[in-house]
This record gives C-alpha cells, structure tokens and sequence, in this order.
C-alpha cells in the first residue's frame, strides 16, 4: 500500500512539472523561487541571475500599452509602481526565448529609457516619471565601487586621483545621454554624473584609462641663478597665455594650459609666479608639464657677459644740473613703461591703447625698465638700466647735456663825491679774448673820473673783466693797477671819496 502511493505521488509531481511547461494565458509564466531574498525587497545590486534564477517562459509584449506591462513586471516580480499622469504612451518587448526574472527586470528598464522614463524609489514604490524631471527627484546615490549597470537614472560620484574634474568634464560631457547630466567639483576634484546606468559605465570604463598617475597636478620650485625670478615667471606667464588663447576666459587657479608631448601624453600646467626672496619661480603642473618649465628656464637662466649685463650706471653731468636731468629722464622711462603695457595688452576686452596727438600709439623708448637717480654733491647721474637701454640713456644725454651761452653781470652801486672832481689825462681802451671769453677794459675819449659814472655820455663808462687780467693805468704820471671791476672801483674809491652801498651779480 505505501509502495502503490510512493508511485503515485511521483506520478503526481511529474504531472506538476510538465504542466509547469506549458504555456498558460498569461504572457508572464514565473517559476519557484527557493531563495530567501524576495525581489520586490531586492537593491538594484541584487538583481542578478544568481540571486534570481528562475526563468520566465514568455516576455513578448508586441506594441503594448505602458500600463499592462507595468502591471506584468509588479505580478512578475512583486514590486510596487506609481505611474506619473504624464507617462503614456505604448512599448515593444519581444522576448521568444527564456530569460530570468532579473533579465526581464532589466529590459522594462531599458523599454522605459528608450522613451524617455525612468523609475525613481519612493519607500516600496518605484515611481515612474519623465528622465528628465526625475533629475531633480531622490534618485539613488552610488559613491563605490558599485553601481547598477541598467538603463534606471541613478547619481554616481567619481573622485578622480590625477587628472583634473574640470578638463575631465569639459571633454566627456558629450557622452551624457539626452536624459543625463554631469558636473564638476573643484575643491574635492570629483564629477557627478546623473544619467543611466549604462552611460555612467562607459564614462567609468574610460576614465580607468585616463586617471593614471603622472598627470596629477604637482608643485615644482625651480632655483634662478643668474637671472631674476620675476622676469623669467613673467616670460613663462606670456607663453603660456598665448598658447592658451589669452587668460579672458581662464578661472583663476584653474588656468590649465595643456599640449600635446612627442610620447602622446600632455603638458599641463596652471600657476607659475615667482619668489622673490628666494629668486625662485613656482610651477604647479602635472610632471610633464613642470619639466618643461625647467627645461625652458634652463635656456633662459644663464650668465650674461660683463659688458653685455648691464646693471648700474654713473653718469657724471657736465654742463647741467642733475636733479632736473634725472626728472626729465625718469618721465621718459614712465611713458616708455605705459606704452610697453598698452603693447602687450593690445586691444583685449574694452581696453584702446593710448594715443599720441597725431592719432598713433606712441612707441617705447626703452626695452625694460629704467630708473634714474640724482646725486646732488657729485652732480651725477645713477642710471639703472640694462646695457641696450643705457646706450639710449647716453644718447639722449649728449642731446641736452650741453653747454650753453651765458651771461654774467656785476653791477657795483656806490656813491659818490662829486666836488672831489680830478681831472686826468687817459685815454684807454683794451680788448682781450681768451679761452674764458672775451674781457674790455678802458675809457674812451675822457679825461675826468665825473664822466666815468655818466652813462648817458658817449664817453660813459666801458668796462669788461671777462678776463681776468690786471691792467696799469697812468694817472697824472703815477701808474696805478688795476684788476677788473674791483681794480677800478677801489681807484674811484681812494681819488674821489666813494661809498661802495652793494655789489649784486647775477649769471644768465
């Protein structure tokens, strides 16, 4: 009797599976599932076809309303759904062959993508909702290693190690879906990437190849030894923004110029400023890039030749005065300076450059800079300038250094005794030229100390002491010398009883 209903049950559970084959009406056939994780509770990281195994018969929903399949995939794998008023429309699945219910999970996901849908978690529902509007909902957030490769919108952060969010950014945001959207973040250097899952594998699949070390940004110190740091860093900052296309449209700090190496990698650096104290010039870069600021700076830095170095220069005046030589040539240096500025800053933004009067921007005069000191006690000039531009400086010196044509008057004011008149017999008149200048010394046609102080007179009094000699007058037969103005005056003084009030001179 047991052996008879052994049989019998085993007739009876063969019956069950070969019934369990046959197609029923439902287009969605589903199998036992012995396992303990129920789908409906399972994370997108669950859903495989090893957590859920069993297999679905039939999965074709030719041109089928979006509705029904909803409600096939929640019988099929016991998951709640919110449909958005906004979602409508008819989708095509076809499915011949046996797939599990993971596979079949999966393409109602990418049924749902292809027109535009996505489902967002909402505690047990899944809320079905436009791709993008469900943007700006609570979508899930994957920072790991892990994250759902299906067509279901997700957020996924990616901290890169060696290359920078930024030109990781502005390069690959064409590989976002229309649905998707990426962003990058500086101060941590990561992206976030809202998009499909599948999308978000590809960019990940890529950016294994180019986050690679050697292409992180570094610091790099570069010692100058001949040559000064700030001129080499301002060398190098032209450069630069000339082959980035101008700073106008670089953020600060974020200035990455990059260029493609012999080896196919880049050069890729964004700060070089110098250190003054330390004559120094700071490079940050990826490695690439800072060994080709060393490289460039090893051509630049090296020792110039005594008569080729300028530095500092005297200049001692010899017809001027120094201090309004100095102003003079210091006002050229800041006019070569400003027109050496509206040079290199060309017509960028809204800047015009300056304009002489004829309606041309006025050249500079000197190739750097030039500063001009005056030494009052020696009556010399300290020039700072470079050996090119000293050359200038002496040229325009011999122009107006020069000695000019001068006049000196000394005038004496005294007074007079005229009852104490002495007549005299002297006719004297005397030129003499040396290399001091031309002397006169003499009385023309008089023979009385009254007609000397007439100047009114044609016998008035002419008299010259450019040069400096002593002359001897006969005076009633006794010789009297005489030197220059001071000679005559004291002749005056002894004969007629004059009073000598002042002596003003001056020189023009």
């Amino acid at each position: 009797m047991k052996y008879i209903l052994l049989i019998a049950c085993l007739i009876a559970t063969n019956s069950w599976a070969q019934n369990s084959n046959e197609p029923k009406t439902e287009d969605v056939q589903k199998l036992k599932n012995d396992k303990k994780l129920k789908f409906a509770d399972a994370n997108p990281e669950d859903i495989t076809n090893d957590n859920f195994p069993d297999l679905v018969e039939s999965f074709d929903y030719p041109n089928a309303d979006l509705t029904e399949i909803v409600k096939a995939i929640s019988k099929l794998t016991g998951k709640n759904f919110i449909l958005d008023s906004n979602v409508r429309g008819k989708i095509t699945i076809i499915a011949p062959s046996q797939i599990t219910v993971a596979e079949a999970y999966k393409a109602f996901l990418s049924a749902l993508a292809m027109n535009g849908l996505t489902v967002v978690p909402s505690g047990k529902f899944l809320k079905i909702r436009q791709a993008r509007t469900a943007q700006r909902d609570s979508l899930e957030t994957y920072t790991g290693e892990y994250f759902p490769n299906t067509d279901q919108i997700i957020t996924r952060i990616i901290k890169l190690k060696y290359i920078a969010a930024e030109e990781v950014y502005k390069n690959l945001r064409i590989l976002n879906s229309k649905d998707g959207e990426s962003h990058a973040y500086g101060p941590t250097n990561s992206l976030i990437i809202t998009d499909y899952g599948s999308h978000v594998e590809r960019v990940v699949n890529i950016l294994r190849y180019l986050d690679v070390s050697g292409f992180e940004e570094k610091l790099g110190v570069i010692r100058i030894k001949y040559a000064k740091a700030k001129d080499i860093a301002d060398l190098i900052n032209k450069i630069i923004n000339k082959d980035a296309g101008g700073p106008s449209n670089v953020p600060r700090f974020r200035r990455t110029t990059q260029k493609e190496s012999s080896g196919g990698g880049s050069e890729s650096y964004s700060l070089v400023v110098p250190d003054d104290r330390t004559n120094s010039v700071i490079v940050v870069g990826n490695t690439a890039g800072i060994s080709k600021i060393r490289k460039l700076v090893a051509q630049l830095d090296f020792r110039l030749r005594p008569e080729d170095a300028g530095g500092v220069h005297v200049y001692y005046v010899r017809h001027g005065e120094a201090e309004k030589i100095a102003n003079v040539l210091n006002g050229i240096a800041k006019e070569s300076e400003k027109a050496q500025k509206d040079k290199s800053s060309g017509n960028r933004g809204t800047q015009r450059p300056s304009t002489s009067a004829g309606g041309e921007s006025p050249e500079a005069v000197f190739g750097g800079d030039v500063k001009v000191t005056a030494d009052k006690d020696t009556n010399s000039l300290v020039i700072t300038a470079s050996k090119q531009d000293y050359e200038v400086v002496k040229n325009i010196l011999s122009k107006i250094d020069i000695a000019r044509d001068q006049v000196f008057v000394k005038t004496v004011i005294m007074e007079m005794n005229a009852e104490k008149k002495m007549d005299w017999g002297v006719n004297y008149y005397q030129f003499d030229k040396n290399s001091q200048g031309i002397g006169r010394i003499g009385f023309r046609g008089t023979s009385s100390l009254e007609d000397l102080v007439n100047p009114a007179g044609d016998s008035g009094f002419i008299f010259g002491f450019g040069s400096g000699e002593q002359f001897e007058i006969n005076i009633g037969g006794a010789t009297k010398t005489v030197s220059s103005l001071v000679g005559l005056v004291k002749l005056i003084q002894g004969n007629v009883g004059g009073n000598v009030l002042s002596t003003p001179q001056i020189m023009a």
